[in-house]
Formats: C-alpha cells, structure tokens, sequence
C-alpha cells in the first residue's frame, strides 16, 4: 500500500488543494533549479545518454596533461543532454505503507523542497481523474518511478525517469505530460479534494492510520 506525497511551499500547496490541481514545470526548469544551488534536484536532468570516461587530457600551453593519470581516483562521464523536451514534469514521492498500517515516513532531506505537504491517499481515482484531465486537454502521458543509476559506473541510454541515485532519498514517482511546451502548466484535477490532504510538515509526521 502506498500513498503519493507532494512536498512544497505552504502558499503553493495550499493554492493547489483549494484550486485542484497540479502544477507541471518544463524539464529545463528542473536542470536551472540546480544549477542555482538548489541541491534537491539533478543537474543531469533530460539526458539521454551517458558515457564513462576512460581517460581525460587538458592541454596548456602547448602541453597535453593526462589527468586520468595525475588523479589517484579518476572518474569523469559525459553526458547528452539535449534541450528544448516538448514534456512537463511533476515530481511527487512515494509513501509506503506496511502491512501493518505504519507510516513509513521520508528523508528529512526532502523538506528542502518546501514545509508543506500534499498526501494522495486514493491512487486509483487519482490516476482516473488525471486520465480525463489529459484526455480533455489533448495530452499524453506516463507515470513511473524512478530508477535511480550510479553516475561513476552506468553506461548507456538514459530516459527522463533516470535520476542519479544521489537522489535516491526521494523515491520519486514523476508524471510526464506531452506534448506540452516552453511553460509550466496547471493541470486542473476536479474531484483533488476528496482524494488529498495538506498540512504542515510538523503536522504530517504525526499520520497514523487505523482499522477495525
């Protein structure tokens, strides 16, 4: 059993809850938000291939430099990273529930996304309800988690689920709409209330779950 959690700025969370939706930012996005020193995202984001470096040389002045012999530890990849993806993108985490109905709560380190939280807790009407969402709007999509790949030893073709596993405390579940565009996207859910909660951080680690 698993819930979906959205984690973010309170004034954003509850904007969403109250106008149910779901906000889709451009994969370009994701990538800028790293390279501004926001750690929670991957500066890889969108790549599509990735290749182990055997050796790396740096020529100055006229003098070629092996640094795959001057490091003691040398590790170098190449990445692919096209721009301009025609897809949206929302990441939300996985919530897993024991058997024994205990809330198996994230990595601290995911409030760095914000201290408010949205909790999907009836995945089934989710999914139907976003279904009609995209259909009514023209849009195809996916929904998967994450695989998470060591950056010091992968080889090969990289999809946009792939995340290096630096990223691994997430346990993300992205959503891909397309074709979307340049901008960000509101994706109206009707119903989104009768299948979520929000609360603070504070108040969301107190969850429990009960039965008869």
């Amino acid at each position: 059993m698993s819930f979906l959690l959205k984690v973010y700025k309170e004034k954003y969370i509850k904007d969403m809850y109250e106008n149910e939706y779901l906000f889709f930012n451009t994969l370009d996005e994701f990538r800028k938000l790293d390279e501004q020193g926001i750690k929670r995202n991957d500066p890889n984001e969108g790549a599509t291939n990735i290749k182990q470096l055997k050796t790396l040389s740096v020529k100055l002045n006229d003098q070629w430099y092996d640094y795959s012999k001057i490091l003691r530890e040398f590790s170098a990849q190449l990445f692919e990273k096209p721009t301009g993806y025609n897809i949206n993108v929302c990441s939300l985490s996985k919530l897993d529930i024991s058997d024994r109905l205990e809330v198996e709560f994230p990595d601290e380190r995911i409030y760095d996304f914000g201290d408010w939280c949205l909790v999907l807790y009836s995945l089934d009407r989710f999914v139907k309800i976003f279904k009609e969402s995209c259909e009514n709007r023209g849009l195809d999509f996916e929904i998967r988690e994450v695989k998470y790949y060591d950056k010091r030893a992968f080889n090969g073709e990289l999809t946009p689920f792939h995340k290096s596993d630096d990223h691994l405390y997430q346990k993300e579940v992205r959503i891909l709409i397309y074709p979307a565009g340049e901008e960000a996207i509101k994706l109206e859910l009707p119903g989104l209330k009768e299948i979520a909660f929000i609360g603070s951080k504070e108040a969301f680690k107190t969850l429990r779950l009960d039965y008869k």
